[in-house]
């Protein structure tokens, strides 16, 4: 039996002293496996957004021994071809460098971050035609260029309106920051859902496993429920440490119930 969240009080009316969360790891039955191709794929995604997004140091070298978007990316898919692989390790790599790019350090007026995702909106939309000199844009069409070599009509659908969803929750995150403004924690759950970056994550596995799910199969209850449970399984693995990261850079934002 999966175990559960508790915590701990020192009397009746008052805030619990501590959390004890539940062994997520232990209860995943299923071995971690390793995508063959994970040490040149990652070798070559690495050298692919260091070049594509303008890297420095010491921010290139986050790339390669912190983040790993590469190594991420072989556990994830571990089946799929080198060329899939790649794709897969150069969005993950493009998110990563997306979050940095909307930081309310670097993005202080909500109206960018809608610029950044329109621009990127419409590079999904046409990857070959549509320019910009915005290096978010421009790692767009270079990764969903290629993802749309091979990607099925409903699985490159399902990708583009999940990014848009992404895009919108963290314009409006942006938009909490500049305000100063906290979700209550039903708000905040459904705004995570969508910033997770899980939803678009589904659309990459049929992209790696080369399949395209009917529209039947992807809008039957059952499965949007067990997206939706594994997203929210995604959320209570991340959201303790971005809440400890949010209050060391004084962004209370996050919020665990």
């Amino acid at each position: 039996m999966a175990s559960t969240a508790t915590c701990t009080v020192t009397c009746s009316d008052s805030q619990p002293t501590e959390f004890i969360l539940p062994d997520f790891f232990s209860d995943c039955r299923y071995p971690m496996r390793l995508n063959p191709h994970c040490d040149p794929v990652s070798r070559a995604s690495e050298q692919w957004i260091c070049s594509e997004a303008h890297l420095v140091e010491p921010e290139a070298t986050k790339y390669t021994t912190i983040l790993r978007p590469g190594y991420l990316a072989s556990v994830c898919y571990p089946d799929a071809d080198a060329f899939h692989l790649k794709v897969c390790a150069d969005y993950m790599a493009w998110s990563f460098k997306m979050d940095d790019w909307l930081e309310i350090e670097r993005l202080p007026d909500v109206n960018d971050a809608w610029g950044v995702r329109d621009c990127c909106m419409s590079a999904y939309r046409d990857p070959v035609n549509f320019q910009t000199e915005r290096y978010s844009g421009k790692t767009c069409k270079s990764y969903f260029g290629r993802f749309k070599e091979t990607g099925g009509p409903g699985c490159t659908e399902r990708f583009i309106r999940t990014m848009e969803l992404w895009f919108i929750s963290a314009a409006k995150e942006v938009e909490n920051r500049v305000k100063g403004h906290v979700n209550d924690v039903e708000s905040y759950i459904e705004l995570r859902r969508d910033l997770s970056g899980c939803k678009s994550c589904f659309a990459l596995i049929e992209f790696a496993c080369q399949i395209d799910l009917p529209d039947e199969v992807v809008s039957h209850p059952v499965i949007m429920a067990l997206e939706e449970a594994a997203n929210d399984s995604c959320l209570n693995m991340t959201s303790p440490g971005a809440l400890c990261r949010s209050f060391l850079s004084n962004a209370a934002l996050r919020l665990i119930a």
